[in-house]
């Protein structure tokens, strides 16, 4: 409504001001008068509709949604714990476990550690397992000894190892005892001078190759009766 008022205002004023300036005589009326009149109403009528003409209203803005600032972690990390380093067997002090280890035989019956720091005799029981016959539990007895020396040489504060391939025995009157069937000792003197893969293939063939390397060694009187093939190795002997 206030729009309409304005533009009939406006017409108004245009009138008005042409009649003011270019007055003419119609009809016995004097334009410049009536030119003034139509003026003064077209600047009411154009003030009135400017008054009611409503004001716009501002854009409504849509708020956006600032995301906040991320805050400092304040809070302590948890360091992720670092795996414990793993220190070789032959690195480490030389305990009973250790010797476990380095021989690699799960039925080791005992282990006995002895002599001072850096100067360790070691001593190893275990099961001589089923054998056929004493021939082939003396060529078993080489082999697992083999297996015990390269394996627990390999710590530097051994100087000795000292095998005992066990076996049960019974006696005349029908005892049956868990004894040392064969008994292998070598020195680190020895160890240090072996190509373990070279000589297992030799001694595979002729595993008295183990004994006569030996600083000692002594079998059982009663299995040592029973191997028919001594090759050339007595009841107990040594270099």
């Amino acid at each position: 409504m206030g729009a309409f008022i304005g533009l009939l205002g406006t017409a108004a004023v245009i009138v008005g001001l042409i009649n003011l300036f270019r007055p003419v005589q119609r009809l016995g009326i004097h334009t410049r008068k009536a030119g003034a009149i139509v003026l003064a109403v077209g600047v009411v009528l154009f003030a009135a509709g400017v008054a009611l003409t409503p004001e716009e209203e501002p854009a409504q803005q849509t708020a956006v949604a600032t995301p906040a600032p991320a805050q400092a972690d304040t809070q302590p990390r948890t360091r992720e714990s670092e795996p414990e380093p793993v220190i070789p067997l032959e690195e480490q002090e030389l305990t009973e476990d250790v010797v476990r280890e380095l021989a690699g035989m799960k039925d080791i019956a005992e282990v006995k550690v002895l002599g001072l720091e850096g100067e360790r005799i070691v001593h190893v029981y275990y099961p001589l397992g089923s054998v056929w016959d004493e021939d082939h539990g003396l060529r078993r007895a080489a082999d697992l000894a083999l297996d015990v020396f390269e394996g627990v040489f390999r710590h530097p504060e051994v100087v000795e190892v000292v095998t005992y391939a066990q076996g049960e025995f019974t006696d005349q009157y029908g005892k049956t005892t868990t004894e040392n069937a064969v008994r292998i000792t070598w020195s680190r003197e020895t160890a240090d001078q072996v190509d373990w893969d070279g000589f297992r293939k030799l001694a595979a063939g002729e595993p008295e190759r183990v004994y006569n390397l030996a600083e000692s060694y002594a079998f059982h009187a009663g299995f040592y009766r029973g191997i028919e093939n001594k090759r050339g190795l007595s009841v107990t002997g040594g270099k």
